[in-house]
């Protein structure tokens, strides 16, 4: 065998080291962009919990919540302020999973069902009213969408946890 031969083998067996190298990049790519659109479905799981687990053991803001969504113009001026901060913290959350969703880096979670409930405390009489004063803080199109999830039924929060 001469010099060129084994020249030409070492080329053909380097090229398929990078063949190799690239198929095996390729593959932890697609593996890591899965754990991450996974892990942005499972923060807004923490987040949402959080908010929610909030709500739930604070008598204060239990009460502040369901009177913002029964009464907003009844608030006073520091109560409208926390309903509306409270309100937006959590749409925002959604916005954010909403816009992963739309970039492709958000898997693992129904995101409908998630905007369900926004949808359901912004269709109660006052939550109407709240949305369409902070409406405008967020993009047109986050906005379209969660105007449209909120078109898709009359049912509230209201309505779902009513004792009636």
């Amino acid at each position: 065998m001469n010099w060129d031969a084994i020249g030409a083998n070492g080329e053909l067996v380097g090229a398929a080291a990078v063949v190799f190298t690239l198929a095996y990049l390729s593959i932890q790519l697609r593996r890591a962009r899965s754990e991450y659109t996974r892990n942005n479905a499972r923060e807004l799981v923490v987040r949402n919990n959080a908010i929610l687990g909030k709500l739930s053991d604070d008598p204060e803001l239990r009460d502040r919540h369901l009177r913002g969504m029964l009464d907003f113009e009844a608030l006073a001026t520091e109560e409208k302020m926390a309903f509306s901060i409270w309100m937006f913290t959590w749409i925002s959350n959604w916005e954010q999973a909403f816009v992963d969703q739309k970039e492709e880096s958000f898997e693992g979670l129904p995101l409908e069902a998630y905007s369900m409930g926004i949808a359901e405390v912004l269709r109660t009489p006052d939550g109407r009213k709240y949305w369409q004063i902070c409406r405008d803080y967020f993009s047109s199109e986050v906005a379209s969408e969660l105007d449209r999830v909120i078109d898709l039924s009359e049912q509230t929060w209201l309505d779902r946890f009513s004792e009636n």
